[in-house]
């Protein structure tokens, strides 16, 4: 059996590369060095905190951060305009992913929920990115 925070982290990986993998978004279960994306498209998930709920012991609550960066251009000429649409449209999929998740068997997680979504400029200062604050709710082992 493997910890909460391994167990909410590897099924939204999961969940990820099914949604984005075909796409060459490469899943890595890290943080991100904000330089990534000039070779293709990262999408990095990390554990943050695991903490019991306030209202019901039983629930513990795992916080994962998302680092969803999308392929930008090392040669971007500062004239470049690129529309934010399609990061949009990926965070538009990532909140659907994660209201749409089932539990399959697992106490782990039994659901996510979206806690936070901010875009973010590319080191070309694009917006090709954002960074997701996401919560993993499910039993409370130490309880």
């Amino acid at each position: 059996m493997s910890s909460p925070a391994t167990a909410a982290r590897k099924t939204l990986m999961s969940l990820l590369q099914a949604e984005f993998g075909s796409e060459g978004f490469s899943i890595r279960g890290d943080r991100l060095d904000t330089s990534l994306g000039f070779d293709g498209g990262v999408i990095g998930v990390a554990p943050d905190s695991e903490s019991p709920n306030g209202s019901n012991r039983i629930e513990l609550d795992t916080t994962l951060t998302v680092q969803f960066y999308g392929p930008w251009s090392d040669q971007s000429d500062p004239n470049d305009i690129v529309d934010p649409i399609t990061v949009e449209a990926w965070a538009w999929r990532f909140r659907l992913l994660i209201a749409n998740y089932q539990q399959t068997g697992t106490s782990s997680v039994w659901y996510f929920q979206l806690d936070d979504l901010e875009y973010g400029d590319d080191p070309t200062g694009n917006c090709t990115r954002f960074v997701a604050s996401v919560v993993a709710r499910g039993e409370n082992p130490a309880y």
